[in-house]
């Protein structure tokens, strides 16, 4: 029997749903307003909602408990110093939940989950793409990779330190050539052997010509 497994379980495991919804709920208290699914604003709310009324006691214990629930330092400031005093004199219903249509694609049913009179400033703030600049690194050559391939960091370091750039590979010996090399140069031999054979190139012959004249050249 399927007793005592309540509410939706999202196709995720307990550990997985309880990431999401302190996600979901850092979103909201950071935003004030996000959309999701609407079977997840649902579940969304009540979480939420038990978290305001912890903001609004404010005390030592409260913003321990709200910590342990969402895990995100600075969104549970700003729940006990903004969110708490705001809802002081409201009793329950800090958030409600929109209908917003159907997601393209699956077909999803959305919803607009918010909080009641929110800061409409607040929806956007410091999200998006950071503006961090990449670490700065060295172009690699072919011949450094060919290095790093070959005889490995030892060759690469020494070609960047002294400036002295490795010698050419042997296109005819496969054991100086780079696996896509070796692949390439395979694939030209046997495409030769088709043309000798056939006195077509292996271009313009059927897949069972090909087949019949690799096997007979092997």
């Amino acid at each position: 029997m399927r007793h005592g497994n309540a509410y939706r379980k999202f196709n995720r495991r307990s550990n997985q749903r309880t990431a999401l919804f302190q996600h979901l709920a850092s979103a909201l208290i950071k935003h004030e307003q996000i959309v999701t699914t609407l079977p997840k604003a649902k579940d969304l709310r009540p979480i939420v909602e038990k978290l305001v009324t912890l903001a609004k006691r404010g005390d030592l214990h409260a913003r321990r408990q709200a910590a342990a629930e969402l895990r995100d330092p600075p969104m549970v400031k700003k729940l006990v110093e903004v969110l708490g005093p705001r809802y002081a004199s409201r009793n329950g219903g800090y958030t409600r939940v929109l209908k917003a249509g159907y997601r393209h694609g699956d077909s999803a049913p959305v919803g607009v989950i918010e909080f009641v009179d929110r800061d409409v400033d607040a929806r956007g703030k410091d999200s998006g793409p950071s503006n961090r600049r990449p670490r700065n690194r060295r172009p690699r050559s072919s011949n450094d990779a060919r290095n790093l391939w070959k005889g490995g960091r030892v060759a690469a370091l020494f070609v960047a330190a002294t400036g002295v750039a490795a010698r050419r590979p042997n296109k005819d010996n496969p054991r100086e050539l780079l696996p896509s090399e070796v692949r390439h140069a395979h694939s030209h031999r046997i495409d030769d052997r088709r043309t000798a054979r056939s006195g077509r190139p292996a271009s313009a012959q059927t897949p069972v010509e090909r087949g019949k004249y690799l096997v007979n050249t092997s």
